[in-house]
């Protein structure tokens, strides 16, 4: 696979618009804007015109169901050999998850589970906005002081 470059096959190009759908969602909601990114990522990709998208991809997108989404079977039938690849994947659902303004901890979930799966090192997820600081430890917080 080479992002970026026009040269997605079909069966790549849909699974990459799976996974930037679950992006969009990732939060639970899709908002326009997050829809509108999607189809212009999916463009970009294929240096053409939203309107010149194949119909197949254009029928994942309308037919897209969160909650029936495999994230790890989309992200198996994917080939990401080269860093620059898994890179460029997790910049684009980054990119998606930013367009309605707000990254929650849902989104930043999502694009580190997708990273997972893709074997994506900590060096190729620095600096995408899904770096959250993990929380190890919860520790109670200290008694109120009473009155004395």
């Amino acid at each position: 696979m080479t992002l970026g470059q026009g040269q997605l096959d079909l069966p790549e190009l849909e699974t990459i618009a799976e996974l930037l759908m679950g992006a969009a969602y990732a939060d639970g909601t899709l908002d326009g804007s997050e829809m509108k990114e999607v189809v212009k990522v999916l463009a970009e990709l294929l240096e053409t015109d939203p309107e010149s998208l194949p119909e197949s991809v254009l029928t994942k997108l309308s037919v897209f169901e969160a909650e029936e989404f495999d994230i790890e079977s989309a992200c198996n039938g994917l080939t990401m050999a080269e860093s620059q690849d898994r890179r460029g994947l997790l910049a684009l659902l980054s990119k998606i998850c930013d367009a309605d303004d707000v990254h929650d901890l849902e989104e930043a979930h999502y694009i580190r589970r997708v990273a997972d799966l893709i074997g994506a090192s900590d060096e190729e997820c620095k600096g995408l906005a899904m770096e959250v600081v993990q929380v190890r430890e919860v520790n109670e917080p200290p008694p109120t002081p009473t009155d004395a």
